[in-house]
């Protein structure tokens, strides 16, 4: 499972990098359900030399505690949720 996804992850690197020469990863982000597979950071990190960190981004989202309780139990499944509201909120921000 790890193999087909560092490809991938080394093909993105490589093209960013082919546009910036100096441009260096030192860590890569990892978020999305897909991040609470079992085993899968470890496998990732070891196969792309690479430190991972899982984010945890919404930390500045303002909630009720109800929802803030559900929100935090399946953070990670929200990650595109999130990402697309935020592009929202930036876009009318221009």
């Amino acid at each position: 499972c790890a193999l087909p996804i560092s490809s991938e992850i080394n093909r993105s690197i490589e093209f960013v990098q082919m546009k910036n020469k100096k441009l260096e990863f030192d860590k890569i982000y990892i978020t999305g359900g897909g991040s609470k597979l079992s085993g899968l950071k470890d496998a990732l990190e070891k196969k792309l030399s690479q430190k991972l960190i899982t984010l945890s981004s919404y930390k500045k989202i303002k909630m009720n505690s109800k929802t803030e309780e559900q929100f935090r139990k399946n953070e990670p499944e929200f990650a595109v949720a999130v990402g697309l509201g935020l592009s929202e909120v930036m876009a009318d921000e221009d």
